[in-house]
């Protein structure tokens, strides 16, 4: 994830909290808190941004605190999303849930934040294993958006869809979002929809179509040096020569996968990438190659995950891949 899509969210909540500056004349002095509490957000994404997930949520219950003395529900809502989805993406679920739900409490659904949060909402109820409430809510936001960000919740829709087995709806929602995406130049947001367009094209078993788009994925992903889209990408195509029944095509994809994982600190998928070459060879009778693959797995599976430093994880901005 780049820096520009981390920043979005912030500068959303930034802009509607100046928003009364546009309309002619000077804009209003800002308190004092408010441009404090924005300051710590703003430190939050950085040390997130460096791995720092202990020093990003104190920096965010600070921008909590500071706004909540002041009844500045702007930011207290915007701080709200962040912790909600700091603690998601750190495994805390039912933490989220509690944050997010103070946050959708506080913002009127007619307001420009709403979608975001409702965007949020719905990667938790994903996580929680809700897929029908997760549809609900995505269609929440995709129905509050008002400004660019329309392709990226075409985007969660489609993977939604994707997750409740209806790859026809979701290829429906997701070339609205594919051609959002591009009319905004929305380089990351585009691969995003290229890649779920290759998964349903592969469940609807046309699996050349999927190829193609999972290679303009990839194109892309490389271009904006995005490692986990593309070790993503390349797990797909793997996916996809398997349904083919091209097993050494997948064999390929797999093992660039892996080391694209292993040099990007994810280790976890590095070892479901072992895991998966496992069972290719066993489908060859490569019974050898098969039991060193599963070896290399329960070995990565030891180590602990640790992103390389410069790579941006996806506190403030969820990804829409699958």
């Amino acid at each position: 994830m780049n820096n520009r899509r981390t920043s979005t969210w912030l500068l959303t909540a930034c802009a509607a909290m100046s928003l009364s500056g546009c309309f002619g004349g000077k804009p209003p002095v800002r308190p004092e808190s408010q441009l404090k509490a924005e300051a710590l957000i703003k430190r939050a994404i950085r040390a997130e941004q460096k791995n720092d997930s202990q020093q990003a949520e104190q920096y965010l219950i600070e921008a909590l605190q500071l706004s909540s003395s002041v009844e500045d529900l702007p930011v207290k809502a915007q701080t709200l999303v962040n912790l909600a989805r700091l603690s998601r993406l750190h495994g805390s679920v039912s933490q989220a849930d509690d944050r997010i739900k103070q946050a959708l409490t506080i913002l009127n659904p007619e307001s420009d934040s709403y979608a975001e949060a409702a965007h949020e909402k719905t990667l938790i109820e994903l996580a929680k294993g809700n897929r029908e409430a997760a549809r609900q809510w995505s269609m929440q936001a995709v129905k509050a958006e008002k400004g660019q960000d329309a392709g990226r919740r075409q985007n969660l829709l489609g993977r939604v869809l994707i997750a409740l087995e209806d790859p026809a709806g979701a290829e429906t929602v997701l070339s609205r979002g594919l051609a959002e995406n591009r009319k905004n130049n929305h380089r990351e947001e585009e691969a995003n929809s290229l890649r779920m367009l290759g998964i349903t094209a592969r469940l609807r078993k046309r699996t050349t179509e999927s190829e193609r788009l999972l290679n303009e994925a990839l194109i892309i992903d490389k271009q904006i040096a995005v490692s986990s889209k593309i070790a993503a990408d390349l797990e797909e195509l793997a996916a996809t020569a398997l349904a083919a029944s091209k097993p050494d095509q997948a064999i390929k994809f797999l093992v660039r996968a892996c080391d694209v994982n292993l040099a990007g600190g994810r280790r976890s998928q590095a070892a479901a990438n072992q895991a998966v070459l496992g069972r290719v060879y066993d489908l060859l009778g490569d019974g050898t190659r098969a039991d060193q693959a599963r070896s290399r797995s329960i070995e990565l599976s030891g180590q602990p995950t640790v992103q390389t430093p410069g790579t941006v994880p996806e506190t403030t901005s969820p990804s829409s891949s699958p």
